[in-house]
């Protein structure tokens, strides 16, 4: 019995880390999965961003500068231009690093997430190892008990059949003394009784 309880503790936790490791590799597609998902999305919204910004400067670039002007009014309206074009590049390389920052904080929580599932999954398997064995040990402990019990009830019983045996011997033994001592006289009277008919003759 204890050999057994001991096989079926190792089985248990065979069981509980094979299961644990399950998990986790489940933890961790899910994982690389999400990771994936945030970094092709935010790589969506940057083509966006770019795509925008790239419309707005042909947009400005599509607009001619009269014919006519000044020299200096032409050198105004193109650096006019050029300033609008380097705010719409700076304002899309702002929302571009917003987006990475963004990425960068949801990819620290989902390792997070995962790491702290696991996380669990190691003091959950732990615990049950723990019980596992205290059970196992109760059963043991309980094993040994009932041994014990059996092994007390086993030289009780032995007890009372030998001390049942050795009064039914004795009184075997007595009734066959009694029948033999009862016998007995009748030999002796009968030898008497020869003796007295033979000085008779």
């Amino acid at each position: 019995m204890r050999e057994r309880i001991s096989s079926r503790l190792k089985d248990l936790n065979e069981a509980l880390s094979q299961r644990a490791s399950s998990k986790k590799k489940a933890i961790d597609e899910r994982k690389k999965s999400d990771l994936d998902e945030i970094t092709a999305e935010t790589e969506k919204k940057k083509q966006r961003v770019e795509a925008k910004k790239e419309s707005e400067i042909e947009k400005l670039m599509s607009v001619p500068i009269p014919e006519g002007l000044s020299k200096a009014e032409k050198s105004k309206r193109i650096a006019e231009r050029n300033e609008k074009i380097a705010k719409l590049r700076s304002d899309a390389k702002s929302e571009k690093d917003k987006l990475s920052d963004r990425s960068n904080s949801d990819k620290g929580d989902v390792r997070n997430t995962a790491t702290n599932k696991k996380q669990r999954v190691t003091e959950d398997t732990k615990a049950e190892r723990s019980s596992n064995s205290s059970n196992a040990s109760a059963e043991r402990q309980q094993v040994s008990n009932d041994l014990k019990t059996a092994i007390a009830a086993a030289r009780e019983a032995y007890k009372a059949a030998k001390e049942s045996i050795d009064q039914t011997y004795e009184e075997i033994y007595q009734r066959e003394f009694d029948r033999i001592a009862a016998e007995m006289p009748k030999v002796s009277k009968r030898k008497k009784s020869k003796k007295k008919s033979s000085k008779k003759k």
